[in-house]
């Protein structure tokens, strides 16, 4: 079966005009300063989408504030340093939501398969990352919002400020995928945690193999074969040493 994405399958991010938008925790465009800090920025936007959505808890939308979550990875490590994704596997984080409700919560961060991850059956489950060079061939790390059929790209929200606040990166050009998923607990008094563990939900045990060239979608989007115009040879946010950080 090909992969069947557009923005019916995957609800966009970008928010909609309208005249009083409810309130909610979509991910928004983001600054990171002049730190090489975009997969901090990137995972934080991830589990705020996923969170939001549903896909961490039952189906139950959880409202997380961004900048609270970027708070918590940041002190980590502790540093301003450029981190790989999968740095943040398996790290345990305690969240606040907006009623104050404490969420235990483990992130799973996995770089997978571009060519075998895009169903439908896996969106509904995971948040997904991607790095890329941009045009100062810095190595960036992006919160995928939706797959556009008719450009063949991936919709990402960025973290440079008003500079392409939503950016467009063509299939051929990511480096790597990474697909991200918490299991989640609420908290009761004293710490204890509810009826509802975060055994319960799905786990991330890594990609299926990677399917036969023969196997794979000849549609022309750019799955069958995805190639990289640069090698993923750095830390998503390093900035080589003939560039000035960005912002």
């Amino acid at each position: 079966m090909e992969p069947i994405i557009n923005s019916i399958i995957t609800p966009p991010l970008t928010p909609q005009k309208t005249a009083n938008p409810p309130p909610g925790a979509f991910p928004v465009p983001d600054r990171q300063g002049p730190y090489g800090i975009c997969t901090v920025h990137a995972l934080a936007k991830a589990i705020l989408s996923g969170f939001w959505r549903g896909k961490f808890y039952h189906g139950v939308p959880v409202d997380l504030n961004q900048e609270a979550v970027i708070a918590v990875l940041l002190n980590e490590f502790k540093d301003l340093s450029p981190r790989h994704p999968t740095d943040f596997d398996q790290k345990n984080y305690l969240f606040q939501d907006v009623d104050k409700t404490a969420w235990k919560t483990v992130i799973r961060v996995q770089k997978t398969d571009i060519r075998v991850e895009l169903f439908p059956w896996n969106l509904n489950i995971f948040e997904y990352l991607i790095t890329y060079w941009d045009d100062a061939q810095q190595f960036h790390c992006v919160l995928m919002d939706r797959y556009d059929l008719q450009s063949k790209s991936f919709v990402c929200i960025n973290s440079q400020g008003s500079h392409l606040p939503y950016l467009s990166v063509p299939v051929s050009a990511v480096v790597d995928m990474y697909r991200v998923l918490c299991q989640a607990s609420p908290q009761g008094a004293l710490g204890q945690t509810s009826s509802q563990s975060a055994s319960s939900l799905p786990v991330v045990r890594g990609p299926p193999p990677p399917p036969t060239l023969d196997a794979l979608p000849r549609d022309g989007a750019g799955f069958r074969a995805v190639s990289c115009p640069l090698p993923s040879l750095g830390v998503p946010g390093r900035v080589p040493r003939t560039f000035g950080l960005g912002t």
